[in-house]
């Protein structure tokens, strides 16, 4: 039993080294990629809500309010409504206007590890496509579990370096515990898996047709976006927010957040409990569809 658990786990290695020094072809290509290119999601966000919070002073309006009320009936209901309002928007909200840059660093680590699962095998079958060595891939006896967790572990080792750098960052704004750091990664860690498990599925349909690709890239797209990462689920019109909270990406951003912040609810156990089950559904999800795809419909495009 040990043995056969070394040679898996010496298998998995082997595949990662293989991975990442192909990668680190072009190193400079690589670390820019990796830390700078994920920047271009969030630079828009910030310039955007910095706008809102600090240009417009949206808790001008508010405080207002709270002192009018106040001027009317010290004890009426309006007043503790517009109180409670204020205090819930500014202290009790993980997007408010003094942690709104911290919120928005957290739910892009999960945003860019789950990205770079979709992307980890579709990325590698082209490149093998390019080069007439696809068959190589397909046809190792290597096992498909070993050849998802070692694409899984070279995937990891590239967003971490962008999960260190906004950490870094974010502590540096919003400081909290070093438990809360480690568990904002394996929630990631989780979606990294989850998202891998669809991407092998991706990059099975990508061997056989090339011809669906827009369509993968236009669901995925979809699926993140819907998934809160930079905008705040309560900003989403009423008709969508039912289908957002089906979303698996959607309460891994939402997990991260609250984790990072220090905001417990019971929901915290059903979000956990959903990815985790979301996550190993994925993983033999994939590995069936990848090895029955392109058994069935062959590879093509080159």
């Amino acid at each position: 039993m040990l043995q056969r658990l070394n040679r898996i786990y010496r298998k998995t290695i082997g595949i990662s080294e293989k991975e990442f020094k192909l990668k680190l072809r072009f190193p400079i290509y690589f670390f820019t990629r990796t830390l700078i290119k994920p920047f271009v999601s969030i630079i828009p966000f910030v310039i955007l809500y910095a706008g809102i919070f600090f240009t417009q002073n949206p808790n001008i309006f508010s405080l207002i309010n709270i002192y009018l009320a106040y001027q009317y009936e010290p004890n009426s209901v309006i007043y503790y409504y517009y109180l409670y309002e204020f205090i819930e928007a500014n202290f009790l909200s993980s997007f408010n206007q003094s942690n709104y840059l911290s919120w928005l660093l957290i739910g892009n680590v999960v945003f860019v590890f789950s990205r770079n699962g979709f992307n980890a095998f579709i990325e590698r079958f082209q490149l093998e496509k390019f080069w007439n060595t696809i068959q190589g891939i397909i046809l190792a006896p290597v096992n498909r579990y070993i050849l998802l967790f070692g694409f899984i572990l070279i995937t990891l080792f590239e967003s971490l370096l962008f999960f260190i750098l906004l950490i870094i960052i974010s502590y540096l704004i919003v400081p909290v515990s070093f438990i809360q750091i480690i568990f904002v990664f394996l929630i990631a860690c989780l979606m990294i898996i989850a998202s891998a498990g669809i991407g092998l599925m991706k990059g099975a349909v990508f061997i056989s047709t090339e011809s669906y690709r827009a369509i993968f890239e236009l669901i995925q797209f979809i699926i993140l976006f819907l998934s809160c990462y930079s905008i705040p689920f309560e900003f989403f019109p009423d008709f969508l927010q039912p289908i957002i909270f089906l979303n698996p990406f959607y309460h891994g951003v939402s997990l991260a957040q609250n984790v990072y912040f220090g905001i417990y609810s019971p929901n915290i156990i059903f979000s956990i409990v959903y990815i985790v089950i979301f996550s190993i559904v994925m993983v033999f999800l994939g590995v069936f569809l990848f090895n029955n795809i392109w058994k069935k419909y062959g590879i093509h495009g080159y």
